[in-house]
């Protein structure tokens, strides 16, 4: 059984004129206590043209769909319902995941990104806590139900402006607020004003028909279509009411049908030898992952509940370096106590590193390393479709986060202009560098981009030399490396010149008013900065190429990378970190090292080989970074 989306639209002006009919007909038969009681158990907020009648009213928080699974069909609407409202409130919030998804200007995508967001947020948890059958069949039934909607968001969403910045509350909200309004019956001889009440499971802004959408879901099959109908008159009539008669709205009845497969489906043809091999070994090594997560997460509880931290399991997440084990602190347990036992976890649960301690939303998370991780290639299919518009920007493949999502940087955002990357010898430091490189070199031409690389270690970079992206030789000695970052200060003046002159402000606009001469990024990599601050004479006068840069070069297109293996706060002053936005730190060899590099702890307890901190704006990522296929 799956679930099949249908959605009906009732034009504005069909109801208006189905509801000169049912008024007539209330006015005559109903009471008014009708009015008042007939309404559905969900709740509502309206948008855009509704806000300034229900500003700064927070509606109660729908009750999680999960806290009593359903009994019967009924209920299980019941529970859909609470359940696409709490997927509506992710969304709301989550309006930069919106942005990034509606980046992606592909319907399939878009559902793809949402779902997956959604799935992990509303599902995952639940399916990993639940041993019961019964209970994980219904909570997967309630996934397709949700993959149905979310393709049907998607749909609108597609719609949206291109280039418009998302602002959730004039789009799309989520069922908040319930809401009244007065009407007057005057088919009787007295009229008489009665209070209409209603709580609409969801009011959408559709941009591709350019008016408003009155929704009102429905699970399982009809046999009485008056009542919903009904309900969406009455709806109706609230907005109108509410927010006068000149807003347009229609109203959609959206069915969640359950629908039986009549057939089987054809058998999907065979897969090469090699492809079939491969899914086979990564369905093993899902199950021994999954395995040796349940055991890690038993001899965690149960070495805390040895040493009187009473603890209980809420469940595991797995990586694709390590696995994350949730646990819920009982009794006067704290985070801080679990964190100062590290070594002893470390000594009693046979782990080979020190675990490190995270804290979630009502857990505590221990991380501990997979015997087996996961390798993340950089032509894994995860990061095959690049962003659109990438061609305008500068843009490669960051890492596979722990949900197995593919996150990617832009170097043209203010965000991350220019990077700071630190971390130990093994780290993958070196690694991460190549496999940008690399994703650059097979994603643009050199008319779009050229590099530039300093390298003291004279070593790290030989198979790059011949590159065409490659705008000067390698740079390795500390004099030329100077002449070079005094070279890219002109050439960021000179661009500055020629956008003042054209009246613009930027590559991005330039390239687009100039495509018949189009400026090309300059991506700058300086490898183990640390090599050439020795000399007080030479620190001087790369840190003030290096601030010049940071702080005007971005809409230049001249991008900064720095590199380094131990960073102390002498080689990264203030000046120069205040002018590299964007930070990603590998296994470092202290906190302090981490703390220089990310503002805040965290990076010494990471994993190694590729295991990293990325920190984009306000927001801190864990990701493993792709390498290079040998």
């Amino acid at each position: 059984m799956i679930f099949q989306l249908h959605t009906e639209s009732i034009a504005s002006e069909h109801l208006e004129g189905m509801k000169k009919a049912f008024w007539k007909k209330a006015a005559a038969h109903l009471s008014p206590n009708f009015f008042a009681d007939y309404h559905p158990a969900a709740v509502s907020k309206f948008v855009e043209r509704m806000l300034p009648y229900l500003k700064d009213f927070q509606g109660p928080p729908a009750p999680e769909w999960w806290s009593r699974l359903p009994a019967t069909p009924r209920e299980f609407g019941i529970r859909m319902h609470q359940l696409l409202s709490q997927a509506f409130m992710i969304l709301r919030k989550q309006s930069d995941l919106i942005q990034e998804a509606l980046a992606e200007r592909n319907q399939r995508r878009l559902s793809e990104k949402l779902f997956q967001y959604l799935y992990n947020e509303l599902l995952v948890d639940k399916l990993v806590q639940t041993t019961d059958s019964r209970k994980r069949e219904i909570i997967l039934l309630a996934g397709l139900g949700l993959k149905e909607w979310v393709k049907h968001i998607a749909q609108i969403l597609s719609g949206y402006p291109k280039n418009k910045p998302f602002n959730a509350p004039l789009f799309f909200i989520a069922s908040e607020l319930a809401a009244k309004a007065p009407i007057v019956l005057d088919g009787r001889k007295k009229p008489q004003r009665l209070f209409l009440s209603g709580q609409m499971d969801a009011i959408i802004f559709d941009y591709r028909q350019e008016r408003f959408f009155l929704y009102e879901y429905k699970t399982g099959a009809q046999s009485n279509y008056i009542a919903p109908i009904l309900q969406c008159i009455l709806y109706h009539e609230l907005i109108r009411c509410c927010c006068g008669e000149n807003l347009q709205v229609e109203a959609v009845l959206a069915y969640f049908s359950p629908k039986t497969a009549m057939q089987a489906p054809e058998a999907p043809p065979p897969k090469p030898a090699e492809e079939q091999a491969g899914v086979e070994i990564a369905a093993v090594s899902q199950d021994c992952a999954e395995k040796e997560a349940k055991q890690h997460l038993e001899s965690l509880v149960e070495v805390l509940n040895t040493i009187d931290l009473t603890v209980s399991p809420v469940g595991t997440v797995i990586g694709p370096r390590f696995v994350q084990l949730r646990i819920f602190p009982e009794a006067k347990t704290t985070v801080n106590q679990i964190k100062s036992r590290r070594e002893d976890l470390r000594v009693k649960m046979r782990l080979s590193l020190t675990p490190g301690v995270a804290t979630g939303q009502g857990y505590i998370a221990v991380e501990v390393e997979r015997k087996n991780p996961e390798t993340i290639l950089l032509d894994d299919p995860r990061f095959k479709d690049l962003p659109p518009d990438y061609g305008d920007r500068l843009i490669f493949p960051l890492g596979i986060d722990m949900n197995g999502a593919a996150k990617w940087l832009d170097l043209a955002d203010s965000n991350s202009a220019h990077l700071l990357i630190g971390g130990t010898t093994g780290s993958g430091k070196s690694e991460f560098i190549r496999s940008m490189l690399h994703s650059v070199q097979g994603a643009y031409s050199p008319e779009r981009v050229r590099w530039i690389i300093i390298d003291p270690k004279q070593v790290s970079y030989y198979d790059y030399e011949h590159s065409p992206f490659l705008l000067t030789p390698i740079v390795r000695r500390r004099d030329e490396a100077i002449q070079t970052l005094a070279m890219l200060v002109k050439e960021m003046d000179d661009r500055y010149r020629q956008f003042s002159e054209n009246k613009i402000d930027s590559i991005e606009i330039w390239n687009r008013r100039f495509p018949q001469n189009p400026m090309a990024r300059w991506l700058v990599v300086f490898d183990e900065y640390a090599d050439y601050m020795g000399d007080k004479e030479f620190r001087d006068a790369i840190e003030s190429s290096i601030e010049k840069l940071g702080i005007m070069a971005r809409a230049s297109g001249i991008h900064l990378v720095i590199a380094l293996q131990r960073p102390d706060a002498k080689t990264v002053s203030g000046r120069i970190k205040s002018n590299l936005p964007g930070r990603i730190a590998f296994r470092t060899a202290s906190q302090i090292e981490s703390k220089i590099i990310l503002d805040e702890g965290g990076a010494e307890d990471l994993f190694g080989k590729g295991d990293m901190l990325a920190k984009i704006g306000p927001k801190m990522l864990r990701l493993q970074s792709p390498i290079i296929r040998s």
